[in-house]
């Protein structure tokens, strides 16, 4: 059996795999065409014969894009990625993390908009779904292998937001799906979002948070929310501000997530390293942090390339999408959001949900060099 029906054998009949199946078909003759023209060309060497192969070989590569793109179609498919957008949508206006609002597209038409205001007092705008799945079209293999390690559910974040207005909006949002009887919050709970330490009072406006989100560049690691939004207007950064992650569906997922070895830390970044991973009982923020930037030198050979760690921002959006989706209470869960830091001391937050009694949403922070159960930290994957 060749290459192209075992991969077509292995295809459903989705309209997206038709289409990579019709693609398939198509790039065999053209790889059999640019084989001819690059040997004819090695034979002669004349400009027409190079010119050829040229022109084979672009049109290869361009099938070969498209049948790439397809494959993700297929994959987001099975995700529900539009059903997911709308139902993130609707959670971000039910929150109030986000507002809708009618404003004219390039054609002049007026459509509907999603947008979130900033800590720069500007409307930030939601990116639409075609342009993520154009996003991820132009990462497709990458956003593939994360979808198949477990990141399938979408998280949109407004960054951009201020800190402490989102707290309130969560607070405000937790008191109201209590009220409505939501099967995730019982009746007693405490909504007033419990803060152990003053890191959280006008966290926004006095910029007591800094942030280790590493992969949108070393010019902003270790930045303000004002500083980072500031630079991502001017950069005319992609997203306007916003978050668009792909999050294993429950926290209890990242126990499954392996965690760089000792062996992998010292070893030199290699395409074939065979690497040995294990899981230790305990890790510090610092350590975390550390074996993410690793995976980021090592490449798409370590498990954790493209990961960053979550921020409290994104964190308090997925509560509430947990919430949305939960049959019974919530359990008493942790997490320790190494994306976050303060700007005193570079403590980092940490949350957890108290059901003992009744439920109880506490914010705090912990030392970064202090060790914690390795399922604690929350990693997320930017589109």
């Amino acid at each position: 059996m060749g290459t192209s029906a075992i991969i077509e054998s292995n295809m459903s009949d989705s309209k997206a795999c038709l289409n990579a199946r019709a693609l398939l078909a198509e790039i065999e003759p053209l790889k059999q065409r640019f084989d001819l023209a690059y040997e004819r060309c090695r034979a002669t060497n004349t400009t027409i014969d190079k010119e050829e192969a040229r022109k084979a070989l672009a049109l290869l590569n361009e099938k070969i894009e498209l049948f790439k793109r397809s494959l993700l179609l297929e994959t987001l498919e099975k995700i529900h990625l539009d059903e997911q957008y709308a139902s993130q949508v609707t959670l971000l206006k039910q929150s109030k993390f986000a507002y809708d609002s009618l404003r004219p597209d390039e054609s002049g038409s007026v459509v509907d908009c999603i947008y979130s205001t900033g800590v720069d007092a500007r409307a930030h705008l939601l990116p639409t779904l075609p342009e993520i799945i154009k996003r991820m079209g132009e990462r497709s293999g990458f956003i593939r292998s994360k979808i198949d390690q477990g990141f399938t559910r979408l998280l949109l974040v407004p960054f951009v937001r201020n800190v402490e207005n989102m707290i309130d909006e969560l607070r405000g949002y937790l008191q109201r799906r209590q009220n409505q009887g939501s099967p995730a919050l019982p009746k007693r709970m405490d909504v007033n979002l419990v803060a152990s330490t003053p890191l959280y009072k006008e966290a926004g406006m006095q910029e007591k948070l800094m942030y280790n989100l590493g992969l949108l560049g070393e010019g902003y690691k270790g930045k303000s929310k004002r500083e980072m939004v500031s630079r991502m207007h001017y950069e005319k950064s992609w997203g306007d501000g916003w978050q668009i992650l792909l999050v294993r569906p429950d926290a209890k997922d990242e126990k499954k997530t392996t965690i760089l070895s000792a062996k992998e830390l010292t070893a030199p970044a290699r395409s074939d390293w065979d690497f040995d991973y294990a899981e230790p009982d305990k890790l510090s923020a610092n350590e975390f942090l550390k074996q993410l930037r690793l995976a980021q030198e090592i490449g798409e050979d370590s498990s954790r390339y493209g990961e960053e760690a979550m921020t409290l921002e994104a964190w308090m959006v997925d509560l509430c999408a947990h919430i949305e989706q939960a049959d019974q209470q919530l359990m008493e869960t942790e997490a320790v959001l190494a994306g976050s830091c303060s700007l005193a001391g570079g403590a980092v937050p940490y949350v957890y949900i108290d059901s003992s009694s009744f439920i109880k949403v506490v914010l705090d922070q912990v030392a970064p060099e202090l060790e914690s159960d390795v399922a604690n930290f929350r990693s997320v994957v930017p589109i």
